[in-house]
């Protein structure tokens, strides 16, 4: 849903992929973000080997309080 987005190498120091990317605009949520990186880097520590991980919304996690995500129970992430 997001009207702009980046990818950006921090290594190469390369911009790889998006959209709108070069368009100045507010931060994004930081917790989102923070939340994936640290999701990230622990499916990359635990399993180095999957190229990808699903993730499966359960019941609880519909009923958060604050969030805009829309989750519905069943709902497939893939990171």
């Amino acid at each position: 849903t997001a009207d702009a987005w980046c990818v950006f190498d921090v290594d190469s120091q390369r911009h790889l992929f998006g959209r709108l990317a070069s368009h100045r605009r507010e931060v994004a949520s930081l917790t989102k973000m923070m939340t994936f990186l640290v999701a990230y880097q622990t499916f990359q520590k635990y399993f180095p080997e999957l190229t990808s991980v699903e993730i499966v919304v359960p019941e609880y996690c519909t009923q958060v309080i604050g969030t805009s995500a829309q989750l519905q129970e069943g709902d497939s992430l893939t990171l």
